[in-house]
């Protein structure tokens, strides 16, 4: 069977069951996909399912019928673009911060923040190059776990760098 795409034909056609349920467009895999989620009240509302950081996310884009197909097509496409950028679709383009979310930004931030030509901003700068950003780089920092950063540093100090993982902790 090849790929069904939306119709209001098709939505007005969904009818509410005991259950909550979910009906997905096709499309394709392993990137946002759009669906549409039946309440048992029979309230159908546009949702986003994609994948960020490794981890699954749902995204809920509005009502049907105030947001009609066309739109909550227009509405994936937007953010499967965003996805497509590595950006995640869930933060705001114009949200404060919107651009700084990455390691690799907070860290140049931060490196900018510091004086040049101290030992602080070297030592710094050479702890990121090494052990930061090759694991994490493009990640957001808000998705890395505590117990990445105790891997982490649990890492370096059995290397033995005891001083290099308390400078990486900080």
């Amino acid at each position: 069977m090849g790929a069904m795409k939306f119709t209001d034909r098709h939505i007005k056609s969904l009818k509410a069951r005991a259950e909550r349920f979910v009906v997905w467009e096709d499309g394709v895999r392993n990137l946002g996909t759009l669906g549409v989620r039946v309440s048992p009240a029979g309230r159908k509302s546009w949702i986003f399912m994609y994948r960020f950081d490794g981890k699954p996310r749902m995204k809920t884009l509005g009502r049907y019928p105030a947001m009609s197909v066309a739109q909550a097509h227009r509405v994936t496409a937007q953010l499967q673009e965003r996805l497509d950028e590595g950006k995640d679709p869930e933060v705001a383009p114009d949200a404060p911060g919107a651009g700084t979310e990455t390691v690799d930004c907070i860290a140049t931030e931060y490196l900018d923040s510091l004086r040049d030509g101290t030992k602080t901003k070297k030592e710094f700068a050479r702890i990121l190059t090494r052990e930061v950003l090759p694991r994490w780089s493009g990640r957001r920092a808000s998705g890395i776990q505590r117990r990445e950063v105790t891997d982490l540093v649990d890492g370096i100090s059995k290397r033995p760098a005891p001083v290099a993982a308390n400078r990486t902790l900080a």
